[in-house]
C-alpha cells in the first residue's frame, strides 16, 4: 500500500536541513514504520539525492560527535487523525492547553469525536501499513491482518537481528 501520509517528523528534516554545518542523520527506529518512506519524500521534496545504506553487522560504532541520530517511531495520534481527514480537528485541538482540555473547555460534540477517534487509534495503531489499510477500506478484520503479518515479520527477523552473543548463548542452551 503506497499511501504517504503527514508526518510531523519531517519539521525536523527540514530543520536539519536548514543548518549550514548539519551532521549526516542517521535515523533510527522499528522496523515497519517508514523510515525509508518518510526520508525519501523527504528528498524528493527537498531536491536532495540519497545515499541509502544498512550495515551488514550490526556491531558497527559511529564516531563519537559526528553523526546526528533521529528517533523515528510509529504514527502518534494527531498524524492518525490527519490520515483519516479530520485537519479542521486537528487545527482546532493543537492550540489548546491540557489545561483547557482538562477544564472541560471541549464542547460535547468535538469532546465525542475525540474519544471515538482515540479509540480506532487504539485499536489500528500506529503502523503506517495499518493505518493505510484502515483508511482505505475502513475495516479492522483487514487492520487485523496486517497487524498480525507485521509481528509474524518481526519474529522472522528476531534472529537476523539479534547480536551474536545471544544467538550463541540460544544455541548452546
Amino acid at each position: 500500500m503506497a499511501q504517504l501520509f503527514k508526518r510531523k517528523e519531517i519539521t525536523y528534516f527540514t530543520e536539519w536541513a536548514r543548518h549550514e554545518s548539519h551532521k549526516p542523520l542517521i535515523i533510527r527506529g522499528a522496523r515497519q514504520v517508514s523510515k525509508s518512506t518518510l526520508v525519501r519524500q523527504f528528498a524528493d521534496a527537498s531536491g536532495f539525492s540519497l545515499l541509502e545504506f544498512a550495515p551488514e553487522d550490526a556491531q558497527y560504532s559511529m564516531p563519537v560527535g559526528r553523526v546526528e541520530y533521529f528517533y523515528l517511531g510509529p504514527l502518534p495520534f494527531e498524524d492518525f487523525i490527519l490520515a483519516l481527514g479530520h485537519e479542521e480537528l486537528v487545527q482546532y485541538l493543537q492550540p489548546l492547553s491540557l489545561d483547557n482540555i482538562c477544564g472541560h473547555s471541549l464542547p460535547k460534540p468535538i469532546h465525542e469525536k475525540c474519544l471515538s477517534l482515540l479509540k480506532q487509534y487504539w485499536i489500528v495503531g500506529g503502523l503506517p501499513e495499518a493505518i493505510a489499510s484502515y483508511v482505505q477500506l475502513g475495516d479492522f478484520m483487514e487492520v487485523s491482518r496486517v497487524l498480525h503479518s507485521i509481528v509474524a515479520t518481526y519474529r522472522d527477523g528476531f534472529n537476523k537481528y539479534s547480536h551474536d552473543s545471544a544467538r550463541s548463548e540460544k544455541c548452546s542452551s
